[in-house]
């Protein structure tokens, strides 16, 4: 048939007014017929030639679509193109082309719906009749009549139920055996109840006549369901009958292809006419389930569509899990035998008396639940909290679904993000964290970017952020520092149940990784300074699968998603450690608090929920840059504690540390070997180490390439290695002499500036500590905080001659200077002297804070840029990044927008978008907050 035909069909159809039978109103009036049915001559073909089925129907409830079209209305990509089933009530099917199978399915699904889509039944629409499916008077006339009740047919799929209705039987289409009840997921009981359109027609009184493919008789999961639809129709005071599998399939698969072959007239009187009644057709099962009960694996399958949204078999953790309306909780193997076994004594079809049989029931549950590979939403994204399910991005809560797939949850319950992702949070910890901010403070010296640090470790732990990056926590410090006290914050947050303890030695012990696999955080407490095998600490932070057995267990292997915290007073690795610096985090305690005040450390477990929420307000780039230390996350104190601390380990890195100095590219030093004198470089190794300890570590062609990767992680990139004759040239270094002054790698490293730290003064860690607000809500903590003395913390930095224009030789200290400076007075008869610029960024350049104030008073000046002219891009970018940490516009202020000034006209700390008019334009426009940046003039 042509689409001209076809359409002259369509444009035929009289569409009657809307009109509303009881409490149910007409859906809204359907598009041109002419548009609505646009079938191609393929699938018309298939349609109504080779199904038989009447022209007019199917256009009015079929329509070619293409993958493209298919795939936004299912929500997911179709490989396919093929036809829309859409019956009167707006739910609908895809029937592709070309079937399709996804990963994990047995076999390609003949029909799709869309994801994410409640389902319930279709109705096929009449072609000229809008009120057929609400007219019930009519449709009553209409039904098949068993004993003068009118009844209505149930099948699978809306081509069965177009040939039904054409042939003037009303029948109600499934999109499967199983759609004829909700889905146990959107209870949350887990309890199934009939879909919304079977309940209507059921509440009106209609009988109904289930009615599946021949082959379903035999099938015990489609009886399973039969059943269950059955019983719940049932429960309606409706007549209910089966006609299931009252024709062979020789005569028709399903009841159309029984129409098309056999007729109309004889479907009725053979099919219809001999239907029996749900109490009959139990009955022929009354004897089997007597003499002999249903085998285990029938049991399993009722068992498993009634719980498959509650049970499932873990095979990475060989465990089951069981949703506690919450998270996936694991339970052990014999209270999940005791579950089994309370539902089969409700099952009057189940074998009790024997615990073999329940076995096999468990067995085959565990092949019907069995979930290959736990694959649950990125916790980074998602948080679980005991009341809802927080997304991070969005800051929108959700309510706890078994889709999530967690295991776990925090307890304590969903904070409001009340702050702008990239706000200073510092100030607000200040503001509301009061007792944390102190001890913080007090625990860092002050210093800003450790104190960022701490709390991005919350954040880490809490993101799952540690086990992405393959890193883990190290906390090293003297005893009463504070390390505790961190750690004790840490526990809370996670909350309990969700974070455990191990010995460093012991996290390669099969039973050690069954019993912290699954936690969020691990804590090694108080390791001591001892040779140890780290393999299952590396293991645990590799993001690979650890295989491990627990007792009386089969073997396991998963993932450690968690974070690992490990505690001690010096540095616990010592001898062999390849592989452990790439993944510390290092944060140090030096400070040891004078007098433990318990009430302190209760009032910031007090502060943690608010802690919480300010963690998770920081952006996630700044987050790992800091766990990682890298670009914005960058310390020097600590890249030089993480030096010093390999140093102590690794022998050869104490070598270049004590004995080596970068050299020109085209300057080399000999290799050497074993017995050869200290000029060369494995022979002033074997020296350095007969000093310390008598013994080495690293053979001759071991040490040389563990030196080259050493020089090219500290950044002497210009070392290298090449073959002479025998031997071996390493060009790039140089060995210190004995009156060599040349900064070692830990005075670089506690730099950035080109300097060594023995050229640069200590900062006073005071100096930017804010008093808070409420001096009494942490009682004592203030008043043990770092008091200035100007003798004890005078460390001199020697002044130029030619910066001085006195030519007086002079000592001074930046806590002098800033002391003066606030004062605003000195004494007459005592010469002062100021620092210049470039002196005062260098003094502050590891305090961000203070270094930020500097930069925004000089900003726009020539001083400030002739000085950035000597800086590198990683100190040019410090330098702007702690401008924007301490930076607070105000009326008539300038930023800086994509390298361009430019006024800002509408701004604010809680707004996400800023008005900002550029000075080379008129015309102001709207940018992101995170693109503007104070206005520098460098």
């Amino acid at each position: 048939m042509t689409d001209t035909i076809k359409t002259e069909i369509a444009t035929s159809f009289e569409i009657p007014t809307q009109t509303v039978f009881g409490n149910v109103s007409e859906p809204p009036a359907a598009k041109n017929p002419a548009e609505a049915s646009r079938l191609n001559d393929k699938h018309y073909k298939e349609c109504v030639s080779n199904r038989g089925l009447s022209p007019e129907w199917v256009l009015m409830n079929a329509r070619s679509m293409d993958a493209k079209e298919a795939s936004e209305r299912l929500g997911y990509t179709a490989k396919s193109d093929g036809i829309w089933l859409e019956g009167w009530n707006g739910f609908g099917q895809f029937r592709p082309n070309k079937p399709w199978k996804n990963e994990g399915d047995k076999k390609a699904p003949k029909y799709r719906t869309a994801t994410g889509e409640e389902y319930d039944a279709m109705l096929p629409k009449h072609p000229t009749n809008r009120q057929y499916w609400t007219d019930y008077i009519t449709l009553r006339e209409l039904a098949w009549k068993i004993n003068g009740h009118p009844c209505l047919l149930i099948t699978e799929g809306l081509f069965k139920a177009i040939c039904a209705c054409f042939n003037d039987i009303p029948c109600v289409a499934l999109a499967g055996v199983e759609q004829g009840l909700t889905s146990a997921k959107l209870d949350p009981q887990g309890k199934r109840y009939l879909v919304e359109t079977l309940e209507r027609l059921a509440r009106e009184g209609f009988g109904f006549i289930i009615i599946f493919d021949a082959d379903a008789a035999t099938n015990d999961n489609v009886n399973i369901a039969q059943h269950k639809l059955a019983v719940q129709l049932s429960k309606f005071k409706v007549p209910v009958y089966i006609g299931t599998g009252l024709w062979s399939v020789e005569e028709g698969k399903g009841m159309d292809d029984y129409i098309q072959k056999n007729g109309a007239d004889k479907f009725k009187r053979e099919v219809l006419g001999k239907v029996v009644n749900l109490e009959s057709w139990e009955k022929q099962f009354s004897s089997y389930e007597t003499d002999k009960k249903l085998p285990p694996r029938a049991i399993a399958c009722e068992l498993a569509l009634e719980f498959r949204t509650l049970w499932k078999y873990d095979l990475e953790q060989q465990t089951w899990r069981r949703y506690n309306g919450k998270v996936w909780e694991a339970i052990d193997s014999i209270v999940f035998k005791t579950e089994v076994y309370l539902q089969l004594k409700t099952m009057s079809n189940a074998e009790c008396n024997y615990s073999s049989y329940v076995e096999n029931v468990i067995y085959f549950l565990q092949l019907e639940l069995l979930q290959k590979e736990w694959n649950s939403f990125d916790r980074s994204k998602w948080i679980a909290f005991s009341d809802y399910v927080l997304e991070v991005e969005t800051g929108f809560q959700h309510e706890h679904s078994p889709g999530f797939m967690f295991t776990s949850h925090l307890s304590h319950k969903c904070p409001k993000l009340a702050w702008e992702k990239g706000g200073d949070i510092i100030e607000l910890s200040r503001l509301h964290a009061p007792n944390f901010y102190a001890y913080a403070m007090y625990a860092q010296n002050g210093d800003v970017m450790k104190v960022l640090k701490m709390l991005a470790f919350i954040n880490g732990t809490l993101t799952y952020q540690f086990s992405a990056l393959q890193m883990f926590m190290l906390l090293l410090g003297a005893p009463g520092a504070g390390k505790g006290s961190f750690v004790r914050i840490l526990e809370t947050a996670v909350g309990k149940g969700n974070h455990t303890s191990a010995k460093l030695h012991r996290l390669g012990d099969d039973n050690v990784i069954a019993a912290i696999i699954d936690k969020q955080l691990v804590i090694c407490p108080d390791e001591k300074k001892q040779s140890t095998d780290i393999s299952g600490l590396l293991s645990l932070t590799g993001g690979d699968s650890i295989p491990y057995r627990q007792i009386y267990k089969p073997a396991s292997s998963s993932k450690f998603p968690g974070s690992l915290v490990v505690v001690a007073n010096n540095n616990p690795f010592i001898g062999d450690t390849t592989g452990v610096d790439r993944r510390i985090s290092l944060l140090q305690f030096d400070n040891p608090i004078p007098v433990r005040d318990c009430g302190m450390e209760q009032k910031m477990q007090e502060e943690v929920g608010i802690l919480i929420s300010l963690a998770l307000s920081m952006d996630c780039v700044q987050v790992k840059n800091l766990i990682a230390g890298v670009d914005s996350g960058y310390s020097p104190d600590i890249k030089r504690l993480t030096w010093l601390h390999k140093t102590e380990n690794d022998s050869v890195a104490m070598f270049v540390e004590e004995m080596l100095v970068p050299a020109s590219p085209n300057e080399y030093v000999m290799l050497g070997g074993k017995g050869d004198n200290s000029s060369t470089l494995f022979g002033a190794y074997l020296k350095m180490c007969e000093e310390n300890d008598g013994r080495s570590n690293y053979t001759r062609n071991n040490f040389k390439k563990h030196l080259i990767e050493i020089c090219h992680e500290i950044g002497w990139v210009q070392v290298r290695e090449t073959r002479c004759g025998p031997g071996f040239r390493v060009y790039g270094v140089r060995l210190r002499t004995e009156n060599d002054n040349s900064p070692r790698v830990s005075d670089w490293f506690g730099s950035t500036d080109g300097q060594c730290r023995e050229c640069k003064s200590s900062v006073d860690v005071s100096v930017d500590l804010k008093p808070l607000q409420d001096k009494e809500s942490v009682d004592s903590v203030d008043n043990s905080l770092p008091k200035v003395n100007s003798e004890n913390s005078k460390q001199p930095m020697q002044v130029d001659e030619s910066e001085n224009p006195s030519g007086d030789s002079k000592t001074y200290t930046a806590s002098q200077a800033i002391q003066d400076k606030d004062l605003k007075t000195t004494p007459v008869s005592t010469p002062t002297y100021t620092p210049t610029l470039g002196e005062q960024i260098i003094q502050t350049f590891d305090n961000t804070s203070a270094l930020g104030k500097i930069i925004l008073e000089a900003a726009d000046t020539l001083e400030l840029d002739a000085f950035v002219l000597t800086c590198t891009p990683e100190q040019v970018k410090k330098i702007k990044a702690a401008a924007k940490l301490v930076w607070r516009p105000g009326c008539n202020s300038f930023g800086e927008y994509r390298g361009e000034k430019c006024e800002l006209m509408e701004f604010g700390t809680t707004k996400r978008t800023w008005k900002v008019r550029p000075v080379s334009g008129s015309e102001t426009i709207s940018v992101s907050v995170y693109d503007v940046a104070p206005w520098l003039g460098v």
